[in-house]
């Protein structure tokens, strides 16, 4: 079985996914092969998910892959191999409800072997509904080497809210956590491009405040 990987690192959300791509070359030692133009694979699997066909549409060829997405529109990334495999297996990250009947055609389309979800709400959902596919949870983790937290009474945040640019949800909280003589850190991560020279500064900084928090 080969590993598809993506190197055009940038986007916080492909960075996440290439540092869980290395630790499974770490323990499994997995070949790899990169994915190819994400123009024309983003039109490949626009393509497939609006195509009026419900059966599978792709052969089986000699290999076995696995790729690892968050969300499924991130399945670009997994062309041409999906094309042409003997076998497919996904790790999917955010199967937000809203994209399931796009993930349920995708799976059927493309004769999906094997999905790993990180939510096990989704799991249930779609072994329910995919005989041919096999559904398994497999929750997000952490290097322990890279996460030690604080004895308790040493932490020193009370709250922490990272993510994306919730304006609202900080201005709803802030003022009552101070009023309450709470310590609050609102850690924003930008998922725009031209990140990269921070990531690493970014992603350490998160790990230390998750160490010092009361809540997340």
């Amino acid at each position: 079985m080969k590993l598809i990987i993506d190197k055009t690192y940038g986007h916080f959300a492909k960075n996440v996914m290439a540092e869980f791509e290395e630790t499974i070359q770490r323990l499994s030692r997995l070949a790899t092969r990169e994915t190819t133009n994400e123009f024309i694979n983003t039109n490949i699997l626009r393509f497939l998910r609006r195509f009026p066909y419900k059966g599978r549409m792709v052969p089986k060829g000699k290999e076995d892959y696995f790729v690892v997405v968050m969300g499924i529109w991130v399945l670009w990334k997994a062309f041409p191999y999906f094309l042409y495999a003997r076998k497919r297996h996904i790790y999917l990250f955010d199967a937000w409800f809203e994209s399931h009947l796009v993930i349920e055609r995708l799976i059927n389309i493309l004769g999906i072997d094997t999905v790993f979800f990180s939510s096990l709400t989704a799991k249930k959902i779609f072994e329910k509904t995919n005989r041919n596919c096999t559904c398994l949870w497999i929750p997000e983790g952490l290097v322990p080497e890279e996460y030690s937290p604080y004895p308790y009474e040493e932490k020193n945040i009370d709250v922490l809210n990272f993510g994306r640019k919730w304006d609202w949800y900080h201005e709803k909280v802030v003022a009552s956590l101070a009023q309450n003589n709470k310590s609050y850190l609102n850690f924003r991560i930008s998922c725009e491009s031209g990140i990269l020279p921070r990531i690493k500064w970014l992603w350490d900084t998160l790990i230390a405040a998750r160490c010092r928090s009361h809540k997340v």
